[in-house]
């Protein structure tokens, strides 16, 4: 079946219980280029251990870290805060960067698979 929620995915979402049905049968979140969403969706992902596809916006300049102003800095550091992250967690399933083949713009894509049961610290 499929519904359309015309709200903001944020805190206010996760935290409102007509959603948590919703949010445990999901089968993954995707996020592309998701701007200034990105924070709180990798938190999430770490948070509730879903699947999760992320393409990081390349044009978001402003969020490049000022050590490593670059796209691919940008990447790094998603990827390590991701681990920090997880630390604060006690475990799961780090990000992984995998890449899009043939794609015009982006060929990054990041993703977490946790399996059932089966965190990694």
């Amino acid at each position: 079946m499929f519904r359309v929620i015309k709200r903001p995915f944020d805190q206010n979402f996760v935290d409102d219980t007509s959603h948590t049905k919703l949010l445990k049968g999901a089968s993954a979140l995707i996020a592309l280029y998701p701007d200034e969403a990105t924070d709180f969706l990798l938190h999430t992902s770490a948070v509730l251990q879903i699947r999760m596809a992320f393409i990081p916006c390349n044009d978001c300049t402003q969020f490049f870290p000022p050590s490593n102003p670059t796209y691919q800095g940008f990447v790094n550091e998603l990827l390590a805060e991701d681990k920090r992250k997880l630390k604060e967690f006690s475990g799961g399933v780090p990000l992984r960067r995998d890449r899009l083949w043939g794609s015009p713009f982006c060929q990054v894509v990041l993703q977490r698979s946790p399996m059932s049961g089966h965190a990694i610290a």
